[in-house]
């Protein structure tokens, strides 16, 4: 999670202003991370892109707020593809995202 907010620097425990939140899959809550949690993370006013990492295989979802409204990027499957969040101004390749990974 990434908070840029006066509101959530002190704060240890909870951030309430994120603009990026990264989820990493497991079997167990792969169905919740991409269903209820989703829903609810799109209600955050602040949240800017919420990415998915799959673990186990080179696949990764970018969901990004363009101007006010949800997209769901293009999937990423490619250790040479590069990752750009525009609403963020950040980029990064599949390649540095996996290094320590695959």
């Amino acid at each position: 999670m990434v908070t840029c907010s006066e509101k959530d620097k002190n704060s240890v425990d909870a951030k309430r202003e994120p603009v990026l939140l990264i989820e990493v899959l497991s079997a167990s809550t792969q169905r919740e991370d991409t269903g209820k949690k989703l829903d609810a993370y799109y209600t955050i006013t602040s949240l800017q892109a919420y990415i998915i990492i799959d673990p186990m295989e080179v696949w990764v979802r970018l969901h990004e707020r363009v101007n006010g409204k949800w997209e769901m990027r293009p999937l990423y499957t490619e250790l040479n593809s590069k990752l750009h969040i525009e609403s963020l101004g950040l980029a990064i390749t599949m390649a540095d995202l996996y290094r320590f990974v695959l």
